[in-house]
């Protein structure tokens, strides 16, 4: 049976569902979206959840250089805490950046005392958002001298062992989704005399960085392209292998997120300037294993990713079988 022989409701049949904003503040929000079809809360409800959860950017610390601390098993003198302690609280600084680029923060301090995130010197473009938020404290004069990189990215991702850095600069596990707690529930929905309805009721948390009503914008539309591609889909295997060669030049001009990589290999390009797929297919096996973080699991993602595409790395006509 074909799309057309479907028999799809009439536009007076349709309703409309309406989004009400029952609570807002900087990082709560509740949301009423009703009234759905019986059944459609839960369609809504739970990709909703997990996108917001799972692949809204944000900026978060990757490194940390210390004076004095080669490694995160450091211990300073002048510090109430280790370095383990103090980086663990480094790492829930919430920030805002606007840079692409890798920005450099520092923290300078020689005094006795509390340690709070507003400590930190931020460049033009990174905001700190907990500026209250405790770091450590100094029993001794130090100095303490640290230098933090904060980067832009999606998700949770765990530091990539194996990675080669330079002595002294320590490598963080970054948390850069803005959101961190959603819950939805289900409640039955009246239209005039009709209960055969339901009401998505959606309660987001975030960190600041992102009001829930950017996040739940930012979610609906990373779902809407999703779903909006299928329907697309011809099912005419003619008019599928006239259209592959112009579909290919297409999606190799596309941006680097439509290539649904993994959150280690897209923050490795992304580090790197890299914005599109075509700038990733105009580099060769070589030259992608020369990018700083890049191992052999994320070149074989990557060349995976491209090839299910139909678009091949740079001189990479074949693909040669790994020991």
């Amino acid at each position: 049976m074909s799309i057309d022989s479907l028999e799809v409701p009439s536009p007076a049949d349709v309703i409309n569902p309406a989004i009400v904003t029952q609570e807002a503040s900087d990082n709560h929000g509740l949301f009423h979206i009703e009234p759905l079809r019986r059944g459609f809360a839960h369609t809504l409800g739970t990709p909703m959840r997990r996108v917001l959860l799972s692949s809204l950017p944000g900026a978060a610390i990757s490194t940390a250089r210390i004076d004095g601390a080669l490694h995160e098993f450091s211990t300073l003198e002048f510090m109430r805490e280790d370095v383990v302690e103090f980086l663990l609280n480094v790492k829930r600084v919430r920030l805002r950046s606007y840079n692409s680029d890798p920005s450099s923060c520092s923290l300078v301090r020689d005094k006795i005392g509390v340690i709070t995130a507003g400590d930190i010197e931020a460049p033009s473009g990174v905001e700190i958002l907990n500026p209250d938020h405790y770091l450590g404290e100094m029993t001794g004069k130090g100095p303490l001298q640290c230098e933090f990189s904060v980067v832009q990215g999606v998700g949770y991702v765990a530091f990539e062992q194996g990675v080669t850095l330079p002595i002294g600069v320590i490598p963080l596990d970054s948390v850069f989704t803005p959101v961190t707690k959603v819950e939805y529930r289900v409640e039955q929905a009246r239209v005039g005399q009709d209960t055969e309805y339901d009401r998505l009721i959606l309660e987001v948390w975030t960190d600041g960085t992102t009001s829930p009503h950017d996040a739940l914008r930012l979610a609906a539309q990373q779902l809407a392209e999703s779903f909006g591609s299928l329907a697309t889909v011809d099912d005419t295997p003619e008019a599928l292998s006239g259209e592959l060669k112009t579909l290919q030049v297409v999606a190799a001009s596309e941006p680097l997120e439509d290539l649904r990589l993994s959150n280690r290999a897209m923050n490795c390009l992304k580090r790197h300037g890299l914005e599109t797929i075509q700038e990733v297919a105009a580099l060769n096996r070589d030259e992608l294993f020369a990018l700083r973080g890049m191992g052999v699991r994320l070149v074989d993602e990557i060349r995976d990713v491209l090839a299910e595409r139909g678009i091949a790395l740079a001189n990479d006509g074949s693909r040669t079988e790994s020991a």
